[in-house]
């Protein structure tokens, strides 16, 4: 059984400080540096205290929510109020946030609900069952696109529902496939896939491809750069396609994107890498 082995919810380490423990033995002075993680994945991490403010005080006036997190700013890490900043969706996610912080929960994480026998089932990396723990140094929310594509494809290709993007994410960062300051490794998706039961093939990025493989049924990981789904670069999950050629998706970081069909055009021209995924 798959449980969380940490609830990484506790009191929030402060943005670019050193800690510094030390031992003194005979003289001699050991002194171990560990420096939390300034830079964020999820968005362009140049934005300013004013820019942000003020984009959460425009979204303020149609949502009581984004009021109430301005008017206790301080309960909040800023890398979630840039995440709701550039996402509406997020609201209740970060409007939570303080209910959860300094909290330490053992527990089974359940996604039975979300799963339907036959279908890639939609999880979403902000999710309030995951999204507040780690991955790395950054919280799940933020960072955590590739385990959740990951969890989903194992999810829905095994039927495993003890897989989940906290378990996936725990798995990344110890066997290496966290890169600090990037995000998720392509190798976590080449290799790491085989450890949750399923075999990936990299696939040339072409509209053949692509259509055939989405044809005969099976799902595709596809990492993107900036452009439609992402400022930076994100991983998402392309499930299959409509009766007039579209392409349906999981977007780990959005439900409304995931509700709609796209143009296949729209991966040909901001794909990084594709995988086509299935059950070993």
């Amino acid at each position: 059984m798959y449980y969380s082995k940490k609830r990484l919810t506790k009191k929030r380490l402060t943005r670019g400080k050193i800690l510094i423990p030390f031992i003194i033995i005979l003289g001699l002075i050991y002194i171990p540096l560990k420096i939390t993680k300034t830079k964020d994945i999820y968005s362009n991490s140049s934005i300013s205290k004013y820019e942000l403010i003020n984009k959460l005080k425009e979204k303020s006036k149609s949502n009581y929510k984004v009021r109430d997190i301005l008017n206790n700013i301080d309960k909040y890490p800023t890398e979630l109020l840039e995440l709701l900043s550039k996402n509406i969706e997020t609201v209740d996610f970060v409007y939570d946030y303080p209910k959860h912080s300094g909290k330490t929960i053992f527990n089974k994480i359940s996604i039975k609900d979300y799963y339907t026998p036959g279908k890639i089932p939609l999880l979403l990396q902000w999710d309030k069952k995951w999204g507040y723990d780690f991955y790395g140094n950054e919280y799940i929310a933020i960072n955590g696109c590739a385990p959740t594509s990951l969890a989903m494809v194992a999810v829905g290709l095994t039927g495993n529902t003890n897989i989940n993007p906290l378990v996936v994410s725990d798995y990344a960062y110890e066997n290496g496939y966290y890169v600090n300051g990037v995000g998720s490794s392509w190798n976590l998706i080449n290799e790491g896939a085989k450890h949750f039961g399923l075999n990936s093939q990299e696939l040339p990025l072409s509209k053949s491809s692509i259509l055939s493989t989405l044809k005969e049924g099976y799902p595709i990981i596809a990492t993107v750069g900036p452009g439609t789904f992402t400022s930076t670069g994100h991983f998402l999950v392309l499930t299959g396609l409509t009766d007039d050629g579209k392409v349906t998706i999981n977007d780990p970081n959005s439900t409304i994107n995931s509700s709609k069909s796209w143009d296949i055009d729209v991966f040909l021209k901001e794909t990084k890498n594709l995988w086509k995924m299935s059950k070993s």
